[in-house]
């Protein structure tokens, strides 16, 4: 009985330190930056998981729909959630980390659509797209909480794009460089060249891991977390894996022919790579 008790004991121990050296964080896609369909799950789960690696964390990733991936993170149902801009009803209920990526978002709409803006008073009386949970701008979300600001929310930024091609929406912001994949996923090359975007972003700024305020652990992951990202910065691989998402190096297809996009200062340009030629850049 007492090596019974004592082979208990010893199996309950390991599964509190294997617990202790695992975190569990919810995500989304986010292409070409988070997405199941991409190796490694995307550059910023990769980072991620070697992150934490260099800190001896194993990770759990777990893709949701956006807003059940909050969601689970704030009610504690997962530890963390990837990844995120700054908000204050989030610092409510998270920790942030270093910034992980930075991103800006931008107005897509028909190039047809006569549209120029320099303030939020410019978007009156148009009709705009937006994604649930996601946080755009303060004067933005003030705007449409004063009532004046006209905003359709849906689930998804597909979504968000049929219907700006339907008419139904006429602007719809999103990061730049995950817009146009979206677009070079699901529409045509027709259609693409109906859309542009504004130069002026409305928002730009970094995004981070965040990490649930109400778990006793996560203050220990969210150093572990910021050190172990420090440390893959100071050794020149994240640039690299950077690198290496822009050339499309993580992207996975060998069904059709893709369209990559890459921006310049001045326009977005395509460059149509056949899937034996996938992983050679452009």
């Amino acid at each position: 009985m007492s090596l019974f008790i004592w082979l208990l004991t010893l199996l309950l121990v390991c599964n509190v330190s294997l617990a202790d050296d695992t975190i569990t964080i919810s995500t989304g896609e986010w292409p070409p930056y988070i997405s199941k369909s991409l190796l490694h799950s995307g550059v910023v789960i990769k980072v991620i998981n070697e992150a934490f690696a260099l800190e001896s964390i194993q990770t759990k990733i777990i893709f949701y729909p956006w807003s059940r991936a909050y969601q689970n993170a704030k009610k504690g149902i997962v530890d963390a959630t990837a990844i995120w801009y700054h908000s204050q009803e989030r610092e409510e209920h998270f920790h942030y980390s270093i910034p992980v990526v930075h991103n800006e978002y931008v107005f897509f709409h028909l190039a047809n659509f006569d549209f120029n803006w320099n303030t939020i008073n410019d978007l009156k009386e148009i009709k705009i797209g937006a994604t649930l949970e996601y946080t755009y701008s303060d004067e933005f979300h003030k705007a449409f909480n004063d009532g004046w600001l006209d905003v359709q929310w849906v689930p998804t930024d597909l979504q968000n794009f049929k219907k700006l091609f339907l008419h139904r929406v006429e602007l719809f912001p999103l990061e730049r460089e995950p817009g146009y994949f979206l677009l070079n996923k699901h529409f045509t090359e027709k259609e693409i060249n109906l859309i542009t975007y504004h130069p002026k972003p409305l928002r730009s700024g970094s995004l981070s891991l965040l990490f649930n305020k109400k778990i006793k652990n996560n203050e220990k992951m969210l150093k572990l977390f910021n050190s172990g990202l420090l440390k893959l910065k100071e050794s020149g691989k994240f640039d690299q894996y950077l690198r290496e998402s822009q050339r499309g190096d993580y992207i996975i297809e060998d069904k059709e022919d893709y369209f990559f996009v890459y921006s310049t200062q001045k326009a977005i340009h395509f460059t149509r790579i056949f899937s034996s030629q996938m992983h050679k850049g452009f």
